[in-house]
This record gives C-alpha cells, sequence and structure tokens, in this order.
C-alpha cells in the first residue's frame, strides 16, 4: 500500500510579493508525492471587482514554482495553488497575501502651435495601470510659468487666448492619476507669436513690350516664429516724370514656396515697380521696399557716339548703349557732311552710305563699334546715332565733334642739325599747330640726301640709318619717328658729306606736305659715297638696339706689382697736381636691391655706399687730395644728382646718411646714358679734372650704336683729362661688356666684384691706385706698359658701336671676299713659315666696338668658320703693310709654339688663339683706307685680363703665377733670345686662353711693339719665382743646383699638380700677395705684406664635432673613398672612447697588393675592433642606396679624388676640375636620404686650394629631400697625423716618398652641406675670400 500512487498532498499557502507596474510574482515550493507532481494551476482574486485570473495545469520546468500576472489594478489580493499528477490533484492550499499600492502617471511631451491667434496645446496621456484623471498644462515665457490650466481627463488639448505678440512660449504638461500627480514633462517647442519679417525688394525686369517679371525671396526664419505660407505681391505704375502718384495694377497672392509672377497688359510710358509682403499664421508682415524701375519708354538718354579717324576715308564710331527706359536691341547710324549739308544712313552690311532709312538693316546695338569706309579726304563730319527697344526708336542722339578728314600741316620751321661724329648727325624739328578737328599726328618722317643728289633717303627709326624714300609705302615697316618724340640721330653718312634735310608729318589720313629744306655738313674729310655703302646695301649697316657682345679689350684690372717708375719719370711730365672731380655715378635700378651680397645680409645699393664712403675716406689721406670734390649719381630710369661738389668730409657725411637713412630705393630698368647724361649737368672748372666712376650690376637697356657714338663724340670730350673706370657688381662677369667698352673708351680700368663686400672693397682700392697714379699731369701710359714708337702715320677716327650679343652673328656689314693664311713657327731656323692659303667669303661689322694700343677691334664673320664669331684687328692708321700685319701673325705663332711646351711640361692647359693673315681683294676705285691687310682670330667670350705687360707689368691677381711662369719659361726656353710678353686672356674652367701677345727679341724684329732686352730686362726684375717655375727648374736656386749654364727641362719631369695657392683660379681677378713676397716661411705673414688674419668665430671645426659625439651617444658616420682606411683609422683613435662605434667605411676599389694592401689590412683591424662594419664590395659614392645606412649623423670624403689607380688619376690637378665638381656634388645627392632630419650632415675634407679652384660652393636641391646648403670651416689634421694618418695623393705621388703642404701646417678645410630649414637660413662658417687672405 505504501508504494502505491497517490495524488499530491496539500501545498502551503503560496508567497505573493507585489511588483513595480502592477504587477504580482508568486512562488511557492513543490510538494514531494510519488508520482511526483507535473503540474500546478493558480487562482489570483482581488482588485478592483475582486477579478479572478486562473493558471490552470501549468507544467513545471524546476523543484519550484512561479507565476507573475501582470496590469492589475490597485487593491489587495489573494491567491491558492494546488499540483497534480497521474495520480490525481492536491487540495487547494490555504490563501497568501498581498497589496497593490497605486502610481502617479510618468512624464509625457506635449506640442504648442498657433491657432487663429491663440496658443493651442496639445498631448498624449501616458500608458499607466491607474487611468489619468487630469492633465496640469504650464505655459512658459522667458524662463517662468505665466500661465497655469487643470483639464480633466480625456481631453486632449487646450487653447489659450490673449496671449502677447513678439514673446517665445514653450509648453509643459503634468498628468495626475489615483496614484497622485507625476512628475511634470519636457518643454515644448519654442514658438513665438511674430509675423514674417520684412522681404528684400523684388527684382522687376521686362519680358516684352507689355509684361514684367516679378522675382522675390522669402524671408530669413527665425527660430520660433512661424514659417511663411503666402506672398502678396503688388504692382505700381508712374508717369515717367513722377507728375502721377503711383497707382496699384496688380495685388495678387500666391504660395510662399513661389518665386516669381509675370504681370501683362502694361501700358508704354510709365515707369513700373513692385513690392511683396509675407504671412504667415500670425498675419502679414511689413511690406518689402520697392524693386528697381522698369521704364516703359522709348530710349531717350543717348550719348553722343565717339568718332576717330583711322584712315584716309574711314571714321571709327563707338558708342555706349543706354541705360534709361528698356534695352535697346538695335541702332542706326547717322553722317552729317559739314561742308555739303546732308544727312545720311550708314548701312553696315552694304559698308555704304545711303540717303533714308529704308531697306537699312539696323546693326545689333551691343556691337558697340563700326567703321565708316567710302569717305571723302577734306570733308568735315559729324555723327549721330538712334537706338531700338521693344517700345521704339529713340530721338538722334547729340552730334559728335566734328572730325576732319586732312592730313597735317607743314613744319613751320627748318629742321636743326647737330653733328655727332663724322658720318652721325641729330635733327630736331619742331611739329605744326595741333588742329582739333584734324586728326593727331602719329609720325614724323625724316628725309635726308647728299646736296646734288636727286633721289631722296628716308630715316628708318629701326636701324638708325638712311633708306630709299620708295621704302615709304602703306604698310611697310618705315614708319618714321614716332610723336611726339621732336628729335632723332642719323647715322650711317658720308663721312665730310654736305647733307640737306626735309620733315613731313604724317596722321590716320596720310602724309602733310614737306617742311623747308636745311643743310649741314659732317666734319671730316669727304669720302665717296659708294664706298661706305657694304655688299647687301643700306641694310648692312642694321645695329639691334639691345645689349651686344663682342670681343673685350685688354684691361688691367689690378695695380701694378713689383718696382715701377713714376709718371712723372716715366713720361717726362711735371710733378704739379692738379684738383679731381671725382663723379660717382652709381646704378640703382631694381636689382640693386636684392640682398644677395656675400658676407653680409644688406642690399646691393648700401654695401656701395659703404664702400664708397671708405674710398672717399682713404682718397682724401692723400696730401695731394685735399683740393678734391665729389659728386654722386644714381640712375636707373632716370638719373638723380644727390650730392654735387662736396669736399671729402662732406661727402663723407652725405653718403652715411644715405646708407643709414636708405635714402636711395632700387627701381626701374638700367639705363646707363641716364646716369652718364647727369654728369654733363655738374659742369667742372677748367683747372679740375675728372674722374668717373661707374658702378653696375648688369647689362644696359640702353646700350645702342647712337649711345656709344654720344658717349664717344659728346661725353667724353666735355671733360678736361678724363678717366673713367667701371665696376661690375654682379653675379655673372658676362654681363658687363658695356662697363670693359667704356673702361678702355674712357682710358680708366674696370673692376669686377661678383657680389663680395671683399672683392668690392678690392675694386675701389684698385680704383684709387689708379687715381692716384694718373693724378700728375702728363700720364698717359700705364706702368709696365712700353711706349710705341711715332710712325708718323696719320690716325684713322672712327665711331664705335655696341658690342654684340654672343648668340648673334655678323650677317650685316662691309662684304668682301678675301684670301686666309694660317702660318707655324719653325724653331729650328727661327722662321715664320706659311701653312696654307684659302679663298674666303667675309664679313666685317662696320664700326669697330673698342680699341688696343695699336689696333681697332671688329666683329667679323669668315663663312669657313660659319658657326663661330670672330674678331677683326685693324691698323689705328690710314694704311698699313702686309709685313707689318704679319708682325702680329709672328707674335702669336712663336706664343704659341712655346704654350705647346709649355702645356707638355707642366699639364696645364694654356692655349694661344690662332691668328690669321687676310688679304682683301680691293677694286680698283676702293678708297684709300679701306684696308688690304689686316688680322683675325676666333672670338673669345669672357672678362679679359693683362696678366703680364710688355714693360715689366705683372698682375697681382691670384691667377698671374702661371703667365708669368710662362714668360719666364719662353725667355729660358729661347736662350735669353726673346719673351712672350703681353700676356692677356680669359681664364675659364681651368684653361688660360691667351690672345694678341707680344714677342720681345733681341733684334726687335717683332714690330713696333717689341721692346727688346729692355722690356726683357723689366720683366725679369718683377718677377719673382714661385713654385711653378721652380718645377721647371726655372728658378735661380734650381740653376745653381743642377750646375746649368743653359736651362733644360728637369729629367723626369712630371705634370705639375701642385699649382699654390696664389695661383686658385679666382675668376674675380682681384689683388692678392706680391710675387715678389710668395712662398714667406712664416705662415702666419703670408704674402709677407699683411699679417696672415685669424680665424674668427665659428671659422674653424674641431675634429670632435666631425668624428666625436654628440649628448651621450657615439655619431653614426659613414666613410667613403678611404682607399686605406687610413682617415677611419686615425678617427677611431681620436675618439679614444672604449665604446662600440656605429660606422661604416667603403672605397670604390680597394688596393689588393703591395703596400697599399698591407697597410689597408692594418688599419682594417683597427676599425672592426671598435665595431666599425668595413664593406667589402665596392661602393661608388655617387650610388648609396644599397648600402643600407639610415639616420646619419654624417657622411664623410676625406680627401677625394679619383681612384688611385684610375686613368684619371694622372690628370694635373687644374684640369680635373670638373670631374672633382661632378664626384663631389654626385656625393651630396646620393648621401642626402640617409641622413637624419635633424642636423645630418655631409663632409668632404680638402685643401684649401682645392676647394677654391673646384667652386664646390654650390647650393643642392635633392628631389625628395630637400635643399643642402654649404659651409667651409678650417680643419686641423694634427690630432689624426698624430695618431698616424696618412693622406694619399690620387696621383700616386705618395710613391715617391712626398708630402703635401698640410702635412707642415696641419690644416686644411671642410665643405659641409646641411639640409636649409628656410629660405633665410643662410650657410654659416667661413667666407672664401676669408679663405684665400690666409692662403
Amino acid at each position: 500500500m505504501g508504494n502505491s500512487p497517490s495524488p499530491p498532498p496539500k501545498p502551503g499557502p503560496p508567497n505573493l510579493t507585489a511588483l513595480d507596474g502592477g504587477s504580482i510574482q508568486m512562488i511557492g515550493d513543490t510538494p514531494v508525492c510519488r508520482p511526483p507532481a507535473t503540474h500546478y494551476s493558480v487562482i489570483l482574486r482581488g482588485g478592483a471587482g475582486f477579478a479572478t485570473r486562473t493558471i490552470d495545469d501549468t507544467p513545471l520546468v524546476r523543484p519550484g514554482w512561479i507565476a507573475i500576472a501582470h496590469a492589475l489594478a490597485p487593491g489587495n489580493y489573494s491567491a491558492v495553488v494546488r499540483f497534480s499528477n497521474s495520480a490525481g490533484k492536491s487540495e487547494w492550499s490555504d490563501a497568501g497575501f498581498t497589496r497593490i499600492v497605486a502610481a502617479p502617471p510618468p512624464a509625457a511631451t506635449c506640442k504648442i502651435q498657433i491657432v487663429t491667434g491663440n496658443l493651442l496645446v496639445s498631448w498624449v496621456p501616458p500608458y499607466t495601470t491607474s487611468p489619468v484623471i487630469a492633465c496640469k498644462v504650464l505655459l512658459r515665457a522667458a524662463g517662468r510659468v505665466v500661465e497655469e490650466m487643470t483639464v480633466a481627463a480625456p481631453t486632449t488639448f487646450f487653447s489659450f487666448l490673449g496671449v502677447t505678440r513678439g514673446v517665445t512660449y514653450t509648453a509643459r504638461v503634468q498628468f495626475g492619476s489615483d496614484g497622485g500627480w507625476g512628475v511634470v514633462g519636457p518643454e515644448s517647442d519654442p514658438i513665438n507669436l511674430s509675423i514674417p519679417f520684412h522681404a528684400d525688394p523684388p527684382k522687376l525686369e521686362a519680358v516684352g513690350g507689355s509684361c514684367v517679371r516679378v522675382t522675390w525671396s522669402a524671408p530669413s526664419h527665425r527660430p520660433g516664429v512661424p514659417a511663411c505660407s503666402l506672398a502678396k505681391v503688388k504692382v505700381f505704375k508712374t508717369s515717367v516724370d513722377r507728375s502721377m502718384s503711383a497707382v496699384v495694377v496688380s495685388d495678387d497672392q500666391f504660395p510662399a514656396t513661389q518665386t516669381f509672377c509675370e504681370v501683362s497688359g502694361l501700358s508704354d510710358g510709365f515707369d513700373y515697380h513692385a513690392s511683396v509682403v509675407f504671412a504667415n499664421s500670425v498675419g502679414y508682415g511689413p511690406e518689402s521696399p520697392s524693386s528697381n524701375s522698369v521704364s516703359f519708354t522709348r530710349n531717350r538718354s543717348v550719348r553722343a557716339p565717339s568718332v576717330e579717324c583711322s584712315g584716309a576715308n574711314e571714321l571709327v564710331v563707338t558708342w555706349s548703349v543706354p541705360t534709361d527706359g528698356l534695352p535697346p536691341s538695335s541702332c542706326h547710324v547717322w553722317v552729317v557732311d559739314v561742308l555739303v549739308p546732308t544727312k545720311r544712313l550708314w548701312d553696315n552690311d552694304a559698308g555704304k552710305l545711303r540717303h533714308g532709312a529704308v531697306f537699312v538693316k539696323p546693326m545689333p546695338a551691343s556691337l558697340k563699334k563700326c567703321t565708316l569706309h567710302g569717305l571723302s579726304t577734306g570733308s568735315k563730319y559729324r555723327v549721330a546715332i538712334t537706338f531700338q527697344n521693344d517700345i521704339g526708336w529713340s530721338d538722334p542722339s547729340v552730334e559728335s565733334s566734328i572730325v576732319w578728314l586732312c592730313p597735317p600741316g607743314a613744319s613751320p620751321e627748318k629742321p636743326v642739325f647737330t653733328p655727332l661724329g663724322q658720318d652721325c648727325t641729330q635733327v630736331i624739328w619742331t611739329p605744326p599747330v595741333d588742329v582739333p578737328s584734324v586728326p593727331r599726328i602719329t609720325h614724323c618722317w625724316v628725309f635726308m640726301r647728299l646736296v646734288g643728289d636727286n633721289e631722296w633717303d628716308v630715316f628708318d627709326s629701326t636701324s638708325g640709318c638712311l633708306k630709299p624714300s620708295a621704302s615709304v609705302i602703306p604698310g611697310s615697316l618705315i614708319d618714321g619717328v614716332m610723336h611726339p618724340s621732336k628729335r632723332c640721330i642719323v647715322s650711317g653718312l658720308v663721312c665730310g658729306g654736305e647733307y640737306e634735310a626735309r620733315v613731313c608729318f604724317r596722321n590716320a589720313v596720310g602724309a602733310g606736305p614737306f617742311s623747308l629744306a636745311a643743310k649741314v655738313s659732317l666734319p671730316g674729310k669727304k669720302v665717296q659715297t659708294d664706298c661706305l655703302v657694304p655688299a647687301g646695301g643700306a641694310e648692312a649697316f642694321r645695329e639691334e638696339d639691345e645689349d651686344e657682345e663682342e670681343d673685350q679689350f685688354e684691361v688691367n684690372k689690378s695695380i701694378p706689382s713689383g718696382p715701377q717708375q713714376p709718371a712723372t719719370e716715366q713720361n717726362g711730365g711735371s710733378a704739379e697736381t692738379t684738383p679731381l672731380h671725382v663723379i660717382f655715378v652709381v646704378d640703382s635700378s631694381r636689382s640693386m636691391g636684392v640682398q644677395d651680397v656675400n658676407d653680409t645680409s644688406g642690399r646691393r645699393i648700401d654695401m656701395v655706399l659703404q664702400r664708397v664712403e671708405e674710398f672717399v675716406d682713404m682718397h682724401c689721406s692723400h696730401a695731394s687730395a685735399k683740393k678734391d670734390v665729389f659728386s654722386f649719381i644714381t640712375f636707373s630710369s632716370v638719373s638723380k644728382v644727390q650730392f654735387s661738389s662736396k669736399v671729402a668730409h662732406d661727402a663723407s657725411a652725405n653718403l652715411k646718411h644715405m646708407r643709414r637713412a636708405s635714402v636711395v630705393e632700387p627701381a626701374g630698368p638700367t639705363d646707363y646714358v641716364k646716369g652718364l647724361d647727369a654728369c654733363l649737368s655738374l659742369g667742372t672748372q677748367e683747372d679740375v679734372a675728372v674722374r668717373i666712376v661707374f658702378l653696375s650690376d648688369g647689362r644696359p637697356g640702353d646700350w645702342n650704336r647712337a649711345a656709344v657714338s654720344w658717349f664717344q663724340r659728346s661725353l667724353l670730350p666735355a671733360f678736361k683729362n678724363l678717366e673713367l673706370h667701371t665696376v661690375g657688381f654682379g653675379p655673372d662677369e658676362n654681363l658687363f661688356e658695356v662697363l670693359q667698352q667704356m673702361a678702355q673708351l674712357g682710358r680708366g680700368s674696370f673692376q669686377v666684384a661678383n657680389l663680395c663686400a671683399d672683392q668690392l672693397r678690392s675694386a675701389f682700392t684698385s680704383v684709387a691706385a689708379s687715381i692716384t697714379l694718373t693724378r700728375l699731369r702728363g700720364t698717359g701710359v700705364s706702368a709696365g706698359v712700353g711706349t710705341v714708337a711715332d710712325t708718323g702715320l696719320q690716325r684713322r677716327d672712327l665711331d664705335f658701336t655696341a658690342p654684340l650679343k654672343p648668340s648673334e652673328y655678323v650677317w650685316n656689314g662691309q662684304k668682301q671676299k678675301c684670301v686666309r693664311k694660317s702660318f707655324t713657327w719653325d724653331a729650328s731656323c727661327s722662321m715664320l713659315k706659311l701653312q696654307g692659303a684659302s679663298q674666303t667669303e667675309t664679313v666685317r661689322r662696320s664700326h669697330p666696338h673698342t680699341k688696343g694700343n695699336m689696333r681697332y677691334i671688329f666683329a667679323f664673320w669668315d663663312s669657313s668658320f660659319a658657326e663661330t664669331n670672330m674678331v677683326a684687328k685693324e691698323t689705328l692708321f690710314q694704311r698699313t703693310s702686309e709685313d707689318v700685319e704679319l708682325g702680329f701673325v709672328k707674335c702669336s705663332t712663336v706664343a704659341a709654339h712655346y704654350a705647346e711646351s709649355f702645356r707638355r711640361l707642366t699639364g696645364i692647359p694654356l692655349n694661344v688663339v690662332e691668328c690669321y693673315l687676310y688679304e682683301a681683294q680691293l677694286p680698283t676705285n676702293a678708297p684709300k683706307d679701306r684696308m688690304q691687310f689686316f688680322c683675325a682670330e676666333l672670338f673669345v667670350s669672357g672678362v679679359f685680363t693683362k696678366w703680364v705687360g710688355n714693360f715689366g707689368f705683372i698682375s697681382a691677381c691670384s691667377l698671374s703665377e702661371v703667365p708669368a711662369c710662362f714668360a719666364h719659361f719662353t725667355y729660358a726656353a729661347s736662350d735669353a733670345k726673346l719673351m712672350v710678353s703681353d700676356i692677356q686672356g680669359v681664364f675659364s674652367n681651368g684653361t688660360f686662353t691667351i690672345t694678341d701677345p707680344q714677342v720681345l727679341s733681341e733684334d726687335h724684329s717683332f714690330g713696333r711693339a717689341d721692346l727688346g732686352h729692355e722690356g726683357m730686362n723689366r720683366f725679369m726684375e718683377n718677377h719673382s719665382c714661385g713654385d711653378l717655375c721652380k718645377h721647371l727648374g726655372l728658378d735661380p736656386a734650381s740653376r745653381s743646383r743642377l750646375g746649368q749654364n743653359r736651362w733644360a727641362p728637369p729629367a723626369n719631369l712630371k705634370p705639375f699638380s701642385g699649382l699654390s695657392s696664389a695661383s686658385a683660379p679666382s675668376t674675380s681677378g682681384q689683388p692678392s700677395s706680391s710675387h715678389q713676397h710668395r712662398g714667406s716661411p712664416d705662415p702666419q705673414q703670408g704674402n709677407g705684406r699683411h699679417p696672415r688674419p685669424g680665424t674668427l668665430l665659428g671659422d674653424r671645426l674641431p675634429a670632435s664635432d666631425l668624428v666625436g659625439v654628440t649628448g651621450a651617444r657615439p655619431l653614426r658616420l659613414l666613410f667613403v673613398g678611404e682607399c686605406t682606411l687610413s682617415f677611419c683609422a686615425s678617427a677611431v683613435q681620436v675618439v679614444g672612447s672604449a665604446s662600440s662605434l656605429p660606422w661604416t667605411a667603403s672605397e670604390l676599389v680597394w688596393p689588393m697588393g703591395a703596400d697599399a694592401a698591407t697597410e689597408r689590412q692594418t688599419n682594417e683591424k683597427t676599425c672592426k675592433q671598435r665595431g666599425v662594419e668595413v664593406l667589402p664590395q665596392s661602393v661608388d659614392a655617387r650610388a648609396l642606396r644599397d648600402v643600407g645606412c639610415l639616420n646619419l649623423d654624417g657622411a664623410i670624403w676625406a680627401m677625394p679624388y679619383p681612384d688611385a689607380y684610375s686613368p684619371q688619376a694622372g690628370k694635373p690637378s687644374m684640369a680635373i676640375v670638373e670631374t672633382m665638381r661632378e664626384l663631389i656634388h654626385g656625393f651630396v645627392i646620393a648621401a642626402a636620404p640617409s641622413l637624419r632630419l635633424d642636423g645630418g650632415r655631409i663632409s668632404v675634407l680638402i685643401m684649401s686650394h682645392q676647394h677654391l679652384m673646384w667652386e664646390l660652393r654650390s647650393t643642392i636641391v635633392v628631389q625628395g629631400v630637400g635643399t643642402f646648403v654649404p659651409e667651409m670651416r678650417v680643419f686641423s689634421l694634427t690630432p689624426f697625423l698624430d695618431v698616424g694618418y696618412r693622406p694619399r695623393f690620387g696621383d700616386k705621388r705618395d710613391r715617391l716618398g712626398r708630402k703635401a703642404s698640410y702635412h707642415h701646417s696641419g690644416e686644411a678645410v671642410l665643405v659641409q652641406w646641411r639640409r636649409q630649414v628656410t629660405s633665410s637660413d643662410a650657410p654659416a662658417g667661413m667666407t672664401d675670400s676669408r679663405l684665400r687672405r690666409r692662403m
């Protein structure tokens, strides 16, 4: 019985718990029975009306049970439970009890809106178990409750009456139930009881003859203000003269979203305008301002057209479109003939005038311009215009001013002549009186002819010469001189010819009558006309009105060195001195305001003012200069005299003020004539000599044939005993060919200062020395230049022209056929031998551009050298001979012979330009001064320098050692029988190019300038042998040591590659140390004249900065070009730290044999012991991408040179400049990407003279990396030499046991490139000028 199935026993009462939201949770235990209970049922009673809820036969899923009832009303509740199994059901349990208390309603939102001027607040009651019985509405304004209203449920809105306009309102609601009042809900969106703002004025435009379109835009929306719903548009009309008040012709409403409307049926003769008003739910806003006015009238404000003559029978009519009334669409042009009173209409399609408007198609009004053809010359015309719009045609405009179609009148006076030379004159004329109705004068034609000729020639303003008058045809290039110019300069005339001239004036109608003719006789001996016109006609005289460049001339760029005789002794002059008027003429064009002068941050003009001030202070220290006065002129497109005729003290004070107050503001172009012309306005006393110092930084824009003629014929003769010195102060020496020409013609000196403050000081010092040397009366021959015996021949007086451009060929000029002869020198018999002769076509420019002591220099072209310009050199005298000209050829040929030997022995590229002898095939009637024989040679560009004279002069510039040694060499090689002197030319790219030398001989067989043994002895007295002379065994010590009576080249002589620092290629040509004192044993005394300058702060770089540590870490370094690892191994020992060094060493080719390989192995062991990585493979310093070094503190190349075992290693040092520059700059570009961004440097360790010779100081832009600027500092090698560093020569000289000069001084230079941070980040370190003074 105990194990038989039975229903579950009576369970205990359930536990009831009231939950939030009107829910009850019921839980209890499941009774124990067999079989177990599987289901349960619950009955819940209570609440409103004591309702019952039943949960029947719910399966049990856990040992206990749980049930939840939701949505129950507040009140008392009870519950009973029973269980069932397969055997039956248990009894109901006793009741469990609980109570649900009513909760207040939750918060809810509301909405506020305007309805018929009142505020309507609406809401939706929240869901709650206890029904909402009321709603409290709170109306708020300005942050406080202004009205409160309680509304019983189920109402869901309330309207507030009598609210105030313009106030912003919000609303909140609060709900109540049996559980009480809930929380207040959030604020509604604000709303403002405001009408719309007034709108912008609408826009009115006509769309036809009786219709307008009105466009508008709604006013801007304000937060809370109801949006616009309507737009009311009003259109008004009023009379044009405003005599009638405005009348509304349209008043329509449109949805606010619409933006335009059209109003039609409008009347002619009225003005119309419109306004618009907008409305919203509050009401209508204010009316907008009136729109623009549209006149439905014909155009009335029609202006008179503008009329201008454009040809003999043409008028150009222009007009403006009237703006009153409706826009016009077309127009008619009416032409009134004043002399024959008729009024005709212009037919633009047919291109002619018609009587009446029938069948004449109107022109578009927008055309605004037309040209009237077929008018009558001599007639007077007026023009009127009418316009048509949609309403109709306007009345004719006021007629234009009268235009009289007639040419200008004749000049009231004869033209006036001012001769400027033998073949040049200035013509001045007076134009006729202007007649207002006659077209203005555009040009003046100048006609000239030789007295007695029948044909007139006309002046061509382009070429500056005369051309046949038949060229003056419509459309020709000869337009005469543009009005209002009243003068011109005519060149290319017959020397000594008598000319007559007349002028006529031209306007758009044509040319007027000629003036009366005037006559002029040119100075000089009259010659035949046909000999002055070369083949090709008058076109051959054409000169371009631009900068031109030709062969240069001899200019001493520095004061003479060595002992000189006083000027009075040399020339027999008096010892009496004359006061000087020194006139500074300084370029103030735009480029002079640039701040790019080395060693200073100031402008170019400021540095010039400072140097002029120093010049004045230094000049007045001479006792003979107390009476001197100074003037200062600036020029660009205009000139200004800053001060004039001031004594030294006052001039210095004026200059100081100008510099400090920045008085000179550079602007405008560079016009030399403006500055020179201002000199004429100063005036000088009879007993005062004039010295002009002219400075510019570039080519002039006004230097043409006429300017050179004026300079030669007007400026130079205007001053007593004038010397004109010039200074080129700019970045490119090739810009100064005009300055060289001016100095040559002005008997002065030419100086160059390549934007360097120190070079500019040296230039002014040289000018001051030249002025001092020539102060004594009677001076006229430069020191060291021998005189030439007077030949008794009359000199030719020729006009000069501007230099020719280097890119321009000589196509026009004196054309003739010639025989060209070339020669060689046979040293065995000391004879000149003919090498070849050939026929050729030549063109020689009509005028020279400069001259030397004995010859004029012309631009020249030879068909055999078609792609190259040449220079022809003709005697200064009336005639010459083949023997005289052959003397010049002989000098150049002998010099070229010895130059070949000099190059072979020294390896220094020194070339002599080949000189050719020309024999012109002249006609029988050729003029007497036409040269049958002359010389010519290839054109050489660049700045010419005289290094050696023919009477002992030796230039003090740093390059003079080589030319002076060459002169000494020719003297020794010829066994004192001759000497090449007068050595001048150009140094460029490491090469000396010499032109027009003079040979001195014992028998005076080399022409008039051959001064024989006297000239040779004077040179030997002034010459001091340098390293190059010692290399050749020319110096007395070497001759004595070798026991030589006659000179012979030393045995096993190697090419010279150790030029002393004095021969460093300073292209500026500025003075350095004297030759007499070179080679002083005291390194601190340099040239023996001035103390060697010490280093300033920042001029010297310590070894620790190159290979030491930065902060607490060693530098990450890459060494290239190591050869035997000598520099890297010594740097390891200089650092001295025991820590590992993050260095890498490489070389293009490691030596694999002999002593060099053994040395390399020893050094490699030293390096690897300190952690240095030595790359075994070849590494090109210009290709470092595969090395793998990144974030380097530095990349170092010590003593760069081509690989010691390569063919290039044997080149002499001056021939390897381009190679080294390419190697080192390539190294910088390759190493730049491997540097760290904050301070990495690329360093090259070289000798000081190598730095100056190789010209390494160049800013380098590395694509994608940045701009790298160079800095140079002195670097002492002593710490490295003390630990065994052995610099190796690339040309294998170290095999002979030789040592470089810095082995003795322990000093070299370090050139470092660093990344430029900003454009104003200027390089630091030592300047080249300071380095040059230390050498």
